[in-house]
């Protein structure tokens, strides 16, 4: 049954081998940043009001400015709060699901576009992993391709920002592997 609800249409005697997502430290750099964002505002006021305050007398003495100036902020925090909800939903909505048949991409593009797309086993050629940088590297999280064979030339099937890419790349092809060893006796 929860076989059904990860993946969009299930195949018989399939199974998931394991589940994709993006790094947590993906997410987090995205977190700083709206964090800063957040306290701007607040630091702004402060500096104001210690080195400026006739400035904030005029502005929050009632009237017109005042209410603008509490429209502007309010605003502004509501836009940072939907472009985080927004990175929030693009980075926990963004899986991808091996499975004993197949690989599946679920990914996320803004709030109402989601892709999907399919890998059969079969087609897998080759599978490498990419790390690059100081951070990833002590993080260990990184790129995996895909490259597949078709009628057409070869085309590129990936995963980004993975934890542990080297071991993924590893278990896809040992699947792969595997479901060749299957199917060739049967």
């Amino acid at each position: 049954m929860w076989l059904g609800r990860v993946l969009p249409s299930p195949l018989p005697n399939e199974r998931i081998v394991f589940i994709l997502r993006r790094h947590w430290f993906v997410f987090a750099q995205k977190v700083i940043w709206y964090v800063i964002l957040f306290a701007w505002p607040i630091l702004a006021r402060y500096v104001i009001l210690n080195f400026f305050p006739q400035i904030l007398e005029k502005i929050f003495s009632g009237g017109v400015l005042e209410a603008l100036m509490r429209l502007g902020v309010s605003l502004y925090y509501l836009a940072i709060w939907l472009f985080f909800w927004s990175a929030w939903t693009d980075y926990y909505l963004d899986v991808w699901v091996v499975t004993t048949e197949r690989i599946v991409s679920l990914e996320q593009r803004g709030l109402f576009n989601r892709e999907v797309a399919e890998l059969r086993l079969s087609r897998v050629q080759n599978v490498s992993a990419k790390v690059r940088g100081l951070v990833n590297t002590m993080l260990d999280f990184g790129e995996v391709e895909i490259e597949t064979a078709g009628e057409q030339s070869e085309t590129l099937f990936g995963f980004h920002q993975i934890p542990h890419p080297y071991q993924i790349s590893e278990k896809i092809m040992h699947l792969t592997d595997d479901w060749r060893h299957t199917h060739q006796q049967v």
